[in-house]
């Protein structure tokens, strides 16, 4: 873990789907909001899955992402490649042999070659933030909100 300044950076890949290879960078933001930037390479008609365990069983589609509510908290999860959706039951223990309901949702597509992918997962209370992420050009995002924290653009 690397400590940026406004941001936290933890960095990782693993090879067991060879001869594909997974990159992942996760970052907390301002204390804020998480971002994880997702590479994947040597694709040849290759399905690719990427799954998010949700502490919440209120969970639903929405244009551009994923809500998720409770009476705790909120969580919007927005995506630059939103092919396919699944939201699938869960489970989640607290404790050994304990298991209570919890929500996955699983983005999931067909992708050749190398593939790049940007999530932001941003808790909030009130009105839903906006983000709209886009890949400017291979593996460079740029993430717009009208509403998220103040932050006009970043660029990942």
């Amino acid at each position: 873990m690397e400590d940026r300044g406004f941001y936290q950076l933890a960095s990782a890949y693993h090879l067991n789907y060879e001869p594909i290879v997974h990159h992942r960078h996760i970052s907390l933001v301002n204390d804020r909001f998480v971002v994880i930037a997702d590479r994947v390479e040597g694709m040849e008609k290759h399905s690719v899955q990427r799954y998010f365990h949700l502490d919440f069983t209120d969970v639903q589609e929405a244009a551009g992402g994923i809500i998720a509510a409770s009476d705790i908290a909120n969580l919007a999860i927005f995506t630059s490649e939103q092919d396919r959706v699944d939201i699938l039951p869960g489970r989640l223990s607290d404790r050994n042999d304990v298991a209570r309901p919890s929500t996955r949702v699983k983005f999931h597509g067909r992708y050749s070659g190398s593939k790049n992918f940007l999530t932001v997962l941003v808790p909030y209370k009130g009105e839903l933030p906006d983000i709209q992420i886009k890949e400017l050009m291979n593996g460079v995002f740029v993430a717009r909100s009208v509403i998220m924290l103040q932050l006009k653009s970043v660029i990942w």
